[in-house]
């Protein structure tokens, strides 16, 4: 299923429109699939027969959000559903606050940085302010990273209570992406432990080679994580203990005072 279907309410939640979420099962399926898809292919996809998708990709593409080739017969997604993410956007108070820290962040590093936040067992990228001196990781607002490999998702995890951290670990596809990654649970329980005593995390290789990122999370007025800020370099230009030196203290700097802001803005 679709990243953005993951969450279904209860079946007797009597309020849920289910013809809305197959909507949105259809959508997600179109795009997030690099070339125009087929009728039977949306189907498989997005887990409907083939007599519901014809139904719910032809109301798309009437409402604008899906085209289909009249040759070809394929659908794909369409620019108008940049109004959703840009909608959201355009409204969060903490993406508002989130800009110019991380415009800072980008121009005191000379690297690429960023704002997630924790999605399940993902990392949501909010905000990213590319650098001249970008890493090869091809990752726009709007992306989604397993939270477990990554710096900002296991910052995030440290500071989660140790029960949801571990739902959450659990629930992730601990897939080995690199001869890096850590997948196994109580060496990543561990790692927690360090992250949380330290007040950062960093991921060297995990997910994609030759790159890393290093993250400090962004607390709530109750501790919790609400966002994180990192920054990712690559190794062959940076090592990873210089791009700690280097970038922690800019990191703290910018993740407490995004964390202060929201607060001052009773966000």
């Amino acid at each position: 299923m679709p990243d953005g279907a993951r969450k279904q309410p209860k079946t007797e939640d009597a309020l849920y429109v289910q013809s809305v979420e197959k909507a949105f099962r259809v959508l997600f399926a179109v795009g997030r699939n690099r070339a125009p898809m087929g009728l039977t292919q949306l189907a498989a996809a997005s887990g409907l027969d083939r007599s519901a998708a014809q139904r719910f990709s032809h109301t798309l593409e009437r409402l604008g959000y899906l085209r289909k080739d009249p040759r070809k017969r394929r659908f794909a997604i369409t620019p108008r559903a940049l109004e959703i993410g840009a909608m959201y956007l355009g409204s969060d108070v903490l993406v508002e606050r989130g800009r110019p820290w991380l415009s800072e962040l980008c121009r005191q590093t000379g690297e690429t940085a960023s704002l997630t936040m924790l999605d399940g067992t993902d990392v949501l990228y909010l905000l990213r302010r590319h650098a001249d001196s970008v890493t090869r990781a091809r990752v726009t607002i709007g992306s989604r990273l397993p939270a477990f490999c990554t710096s900002s998702g296991i910052a995030m995890l440290a500071a989660l209570p140790r029960p949801a951290a571990m739902a959450v670990l659990e629930a992730s596809d601990r897939t080995a992406f690199t001869a890096r990654t850590v997948t196994d649970i109580p060496a990543l329980l561990s790692r927690l432990d360090e992250v949380a005593r330290d007040g950062y995390a960093m991921a060297v290789e995990e997910l994609f080679a030759g790159a890393a990122s290093i993250a400090v999370p962004v607390l709530g007025s109750a501790g919790e994580p609400v966002a994180a800020v990192h920054v990712t370099f690559a190794c062959d230009r940076c090592p990873p203990e210089e791009a700690r030196r280097r970038f922690l203290p800019l990191l703290k700097q910018s993740a407490q005072g995004l964390s202060r802001s929201l607060a001052a803005g009773g966000a």
